[in-house]
């Protein structure tokens, strides 16, 4: 894992802090288990589109604190579990072959939901009683409003397994 990560990386450079790409992943959702029909045949993907990568998370708050006019003293603790591995990548501090990409999501970012229940797409129905099993995870920002950042400003991220990572375009450029 830690070479895919690598070209990644290496396909990457030179668009760090740049938005506008298209990232599309693959995970199996966590779910409540308690009486749940659907444990082991659900996935869903996901489309972040024009979403950003490769962002110092600390200089993007600290800049926006300064538009405020508020004093830019932020300084980003890791991710519990993990640290910086690059730009772009997080690595388990557990297992130094599992790998995050982290995923800046501005106020343009889209975010496009599919479930599939046995590998097809579930119905309207199916995916509301799916979602009844599944408890939303909203970004962490927490420490963007005690660093004084009014909540219009802050700055959202999220983190996915590197091998849920189906593909990251940027235009009509495949990155991966």
């Amino acid at each position: 894992m830690r070479q895919k990560m690598e070209m990644a990386t290496a396909n990457l450079r030179g668009k760090r802090g740049q938005f506008g790409f298209t990232v599309e992943t693959l995970t199996v959702p966590t779910m409540r288990k308690t009486d749940n029909p659907f444990i082991g045949r659900v996935t869903k993907k996901t489309i972040y589109t024009n979403a950003v990568l490769g962002c110092n998370y600390s200089n993007v708050i600290n800049n926006r604190l300064v538009r405020e006019g508020k004093e830019p003293t932020f300084v980003a603790q890791p991710r519990k579990g993990m640290k910086r591995e690059n730009e772009f990548f997080l690595v388990s501090l557990k297992d130094p072959n599992k790998f995050y990409l982290e995923i800046g999501l501005g106020k343009n970012t889209g975010t496009d939901s599919t479930f599939f229940l046995d590998g097809k797409p579930a119905t309207p129905s199916e995916e509301k009683e799916i979602k009844s099993f599944i408890s939303e995870k909203k970004p962490t920002i927490s420490t963007q409003t005690n660093a004084g950042l009014s909540a219009k400003n802050q700055y959202p991220t999220t983190t996915t397994s590197f091998e849920n990572v189906r593909r990251i375009t940027q235009g009509d450029t495949i990155i991966w």
